[in-house]
């Protein structure tokens, strides 16, 4: 994905009156966020600074409102919309992008055009319906790697066994390259790092701690275990690499996944629940997307099912999501029902807890006691000195992740 270098005008994500000054937001960009970024690795540096720089645009155009923009430029959305197909599918046919227009057309209500500079051009897009192609893009190529049938060598993903006997069976396999009578390790990092694996999987089959897996693929994906801020050493981050690569998601079906298409296609259009009017036409554009993308998946769900089974409707705009795993660094999600289990949500809160110094589920042997708040108080004081912000950098930071 280019790097989007200019935007119409400041994102309306970011509302400047909830900042006291110009100054205020120099100091985000140019003080906070980089001291924030010194703690990544090259990797997910990137990434961040992708994201922010979406949020925190650096320039802006000079136009009132887009219909300034769009109308001094002779053009119209549907150019616009043409534009960002065409940067992740730049060999479509004519009728195609066409059909793909009229059914991304409701992404020009809420979502703000962006302008990508290439090759000293600037050409007018919206980010979501890029964004959206992509993520069609790997799942499509998620679908085509989708094996016949599931086993156990392909990980957690696709495993064919109950969850309990994968991790039990791993276990053994890795225990007994420390205790076996043939073939045991003998390098000290070897064993210092399968000694870590193996705690780590065992910690994963009590049910309290059953989202570990889920957590540790967040970190990796978008953390990074090269982060400053984990202090980990380098046999650590080969022995949570690895175990990224068998605790690689829970096991989801294809029509789970194509419900996840649809739900991240929702989530891109920044149609809200309230919108009434729309619902209508987002529900028939969410699924004609589908169909074009992924009517041979379809037809093969409905063929084995032996009935109509992908559908979106106008009540589907309205039900609850959350993200239910990561395959291959990408997000699946899923409707809320009774039996959920939000790892994310639960991520947050352990996350909040553990920097104010909470007792969270990894505090195994320690009896659970009431945190005064002048404990509270040095936590957030320990936590800002490790980023090295000062009182008022530290503030205003809290005060733009609330805001924006």
């Amino acid at each position: 994905m280019r790097r989007l270098s200019k935007q119409q005008y400041i994102n309306k994500n970011v509302n400047v009156k909830n900042f006291k000054s110009l100054e205020q937001m120099n100091m985000i960009i140019n003080i906070i966020i980089p001291k924030f970024l010194s703690y990544f690795g090259t990797k997910h540096k990137k990434i961040w600074q992708s994201k922010l720089n979406f949020i925190l645009p650096k320039n802006n155009l000079n136009f009132k409102n887009e219909n300034d923009y769009l109308e001094t430029n002779n053009l119209k959305k549907d150019d616009v919309i043409t534009n960002s197909i065409l940067q992740s599918l730049p060999n479509l046919e004519k009728k195609d992008l066409d059909y793909l227009v009229k059914q991304f057309s409701i992404f020009s209500l809420n979502n703000k055009i962006k302008i990508l500079t290439i090759e000293n051009k600037l050409i007018p897009i919206y980010i979501e319906i890029i964004e959206t192609l992509n993520y069609i893009i790997r799942i499509d190529e998620l679908l085509n790697k989708y094996p016949k049938k599931y086993g156990n060598h392909y990980g957690t993903k696709y495993r064919s066994s109950s969850n309990k006997n994968l991790l039990e069976t791993q276990i053994n396999i890795l225990e007994n390259r420390l205790n076996g009578t043939f073939f045991t390790l003998e390098n000290d990092d070897e064993i210092k790092k399968t000694q870590l694996q193996i705690k780590f999987i065992k910690y994963s089959l009590k049910e309290e701690l059953k989202n570990l897996p889920e957590f540790m693929n967040f970190v990796s994906i978008y953390l990074g275990f090269d982060n400053k801020y984990f202090q980990m050493t380098n046999i650590e981050i080969r022995a949570y690499t690895q175990l990224c690569s068998f605790f690689n998601g829970i096991r989801t079906s294809k029509e789970e996944i194509l419900n996840s298409v649809m739900i991240y296609t929702k989530i891109q259009s920044k149609i809200k629940n309230e919108d009434i009017q729309y619902r209508k036409k987002m529900s028939e554009s969410i699924i004609n997307i589908l169909r074009f993308f992924f009517q041979k998946t379809i037809k093969e769900i409905e063929k084995i099912k032996r009935k109509k089974t992908i559908t979106y409707n106008q009540q589907n705009i309205l039900k609850d999501f959350y993200i239910k795993t990561y395959i291959d660094e990408l997000p699946i999600y899923s409707y809320i029902n009774k039996n959920t289990n939000d790892f994310f949500s639960e991520l947050i809160d352990i996350a909040i807890d553990s920097i104010f110094g909470l007792k969270t589920i990894f505090d195994e042997n320690e009896e659970k006691k009431p945190i005064s708040e002048i404990q509270i108080a040095k936590n957030i004081i320990n936590f800002r000195k490790d980023f090295n912000y000062t009182k008022k950098e530290f503030k205003l930071l809290l005060s733009f992740i609330e805001k924006s």
